[in-house]
């Protein structure tokens, strides 16, 4: 059986003192594949080095709702083209936080989406007391 993590933040500064040591635990337990979540440029970009470094890391590209102030469509646009990128995320929205209103939220989702969509990229939803807004982007 082939175990596959579908949701990970090694890059995250927590994992700074024992990031090798985790990776190298997850392989030799039997997952063969992580997804390392990009939330926005610098974690994408972070995400992308630790796929290059680890041949068991693929990435993700992608503004989390907690990020969307700083979405950058043409940045978005060239960093999904990576060979390591395999689906568009952290995207989403998150109305428990409120980290954004809710318009830039939507906008920036919304966005993302359709790029997914042009790059045939799947994507990973962040949904946090978003869900009627989430479930009505993808009805229209």
């Amino acid at each position: 059986m082939n175990i596959f993590e579908t949701h990970a933040h090694l890059d995250f500064d927590d994992f700074d003192r024992d990031r090798d040591d985790i990776i190298n635990k997850c392989s030799k337990s039997g997952i063969d594949k992580i997804i390392n979540v990009g939330i926005d440029i610098q974690s994408t970009e972070n995400s992308i080095k630790l796929a290059e470094r680890y041949v068991q890391i693929k990435a993700t590209a992608g503004f989390h709702p907690c990020a969307v102030d700083k979405y950058d469509e043409d940045k978005l646009r060239k960093l999904i083209q990576n060979k390591h990128i395999v689906a568009v995320g952290e995207i989403g929205l998150d109305f428990y936080r409120m980290y954004n209103p809710k318009d830039i939220q939507l906008k920036v989702f919304e966005s993302q989406i359709k790029i997914a969509i042009e790059a045939d990229k799947p994507i990973i939803i962040h949904d946090r007391e978003a869900h009627q807004e989430c479930y009505d982007i993808f009805t229209k």
